[in-house]
């Protein structure tokens, strides 16, 4: 699991949701981090639609059905998804730059930001709210061994 001292950005003791929220976007941009280097085979730091046809295919099964480790799934989807709102005649690329920024998108849609706002105050207990309020270690010790 995750340590409470790499959570608790300013070292209170206690962590805001915020601080939960800096550390939720700062290890997920990590994991896509991962996911754009092994899909970017030239190293160019360009993310084009054939690279993304190569990372998908060995996650594909003879059904048709696609198969991604969770880990890898959600990045290799939002690069699908961005090739497909684009017109692929004028580019077929995105930069890893720009990638993350659609990382970071995502993370802050509604759907994401209730995700985020249910943890918070699953670990912080009943009552404790989200705007003002914070969680210590033992309650994140406790989540942790309940989670």
């Amino acid at each position: 699991g995750h340590d409470f001292a790499g959570l608790d950005a300013d070292g209170d003791g206690r962590v805001g949701e915020s601080e939960l929220a800096k550390a939720v976007e700062a290890a997920v941009q990590a994991a896509a981090d991962v996911v754009w280097a092994s899909v970017d085979i030239n190293g160019n730091e360009q993310l084009d639609l054939e690279e993304l046809i190569e990372a998908v295919k060995p996650h594909r099964k003879a059904s048709g059905k696609f198969l991604a480790p969770v880990k890898r799934w959600s990045f290799l989807w939002l690069l699908a998804q961005h090739f497909t709102s684009i017109d692929l005649s004028r580019s077929a690329r995105i930069s890893v730059a720009a990638a993350r920024k659609l990382v970071g998108d995502l993370l802050r849609s509604v759907r994401l930001l209730d995700e985020r706002r249910n943890l918070f105050d699953e670990v912080a207990g009943p009552g404790v709210g989200d705007d003002f309020g914070t969680f210590g270690a033992a309650e994140w010790t406790a989540w942790q061994a309940n989670a």
